[in-house]
């Protein structure tokens, strides 16, 4: 692997880092927020997971992104489903997200290993 592949693995992965630390930031404000605000901080989390829909990364961080998203989304889908006053919905959609959290670090580990 060339030195310029592997700058820009470096560089994808600690933008996904950087991503993976707003993203939990607002994770844990959405967390500690009531039922009836949680339409903002929700909000936020859409903002994230646009931001790394958008995100090219390189063909090694390709399932991780895949993963990731799944993450938000499920994650996003639990807080409206708690919105909604659908508990076990809720319930269902948090283990699923964690799921995918554990998919996407190991694909990020992967990716690492190659540098």
């Amino acid at each position: 692997m060339t030195d310029q592949k592997k700058k820009e693995i470096q560089r994808a992965v600690a933008r996904m880092d950087k991503l993976e630390t707003d993203w939990n930031s607002d994770l844990q404000i959405a967390t500690a927020t009531g039922r009836i605000a949680l339409a903002g901080p929700v909000l936020k989390l859409r903002e994230r997971e646009e931001e790394l829909a958008s995100r090219e990364v390189p063909e090694c961080l390709s399932k991780g992104k895949t993963a990731f998203l799944a993450h938000m989304r499920a994650s996003i889908q639990a807080f409206t489903s708690f919105m909604a006053d659908q508990e076990y919905t809720s319930s269902a959609y948090m283990l699923e997200a964690a799921k995918q959290i554990e998919t996407y670090n190991k694909s990020k580990v992967q990716c690492e290993k190659l540098l």
